[in-house]
């Protein structure tokens, strides 16, 4: 095929990972996982500019009655709970009211990973998302990623021109020519067990 479409269900959604890892530096560390369910974090945000108001009126009733309604379909009473038990099943405990600025770096990624898979996207899209991470914390978060892929069995689509991490997170590669991109070539791999080894002959030789 040269050409085709990716369509969502009704309700379903897709999260992206963000590649900017100064964006929430404003926001507090529980602010930050909200943000990654963007529709979610709109309503809360225009729901609480309305209610806010000293010169409340009819019409902004009427507009508050409908984001409740969205906000109660999308489990937003539940949303910080959810976002706590992300955290701290990824060993994140510390008080969740702090900046995220006071957080390292790695620890930004970590945060900014689990709020891609909060409430259960479809499809997460993570573009090279560690691409200018050291080897060493590179690592550390694809196992994170994998934790959390193996906990909420999500679909991910993960963009990487690093051959030995496509290979070590990856069920399926589809490896791309140089532009004008096309498929080159398809690799199943839900058969090479987890958890991977680098060094076992089977990884290397694919």
């Amino acid at each position: 095929p040269t050409s085709g479409s990716v369509t969502l269900g009704s309700g379903e959604r897709l999260s992206v990972l963000s590649q900017d890892h100064f964006e929430f530096d404003e926001c507090t560390v529980i602010e930050t996982v909200l943000r990654g369910h963007t529709v979610l974090w709109d309503v809360m945000q225009e729901k609480d500019a309305i209610y806010a108001k000293e010169d409340f009126s009819d019409e902004d009733g009427i507009r508050a009655a409908e984001l409740e309604e969205k906000f109660a379909e999308m489990e937003g009473w539940n949303a910080e709970s959810d976002a706590a038990a992300l955290l701290s099943g990824l060993g994140i405990k510390e008080d969740l009211g702090q900046p995220i600025s006071s957080f390292s770096h790695g620890m930004k990624q970590k945060v900014a990973i689990i709020a891609a898979f909060l409430h259960s996207p479809r499809l997460i899209l993570m573009d090279e998302p560690f691409g200018h991470l050291d080897a060493q914390t590179r690592w550390l978060m694809q196992e994170e990623v994998i934790r959390l892929w193996q906990r909420e069995r999500k679909t991910v689509v993960f963009v990487t021109n690093n051959i030995e991490e496509a290979v070590y997170l990856a069920d399926r590669i589809v490896l791309l020519s140089n532009c004008p991109a096309k498929v080159k070539q398809i690799y199943d791999l839900k058969d090479l067990p987890r958890p991977r080894n680098t060094t076992d002959p089977e990884f290397l030789r694919i």
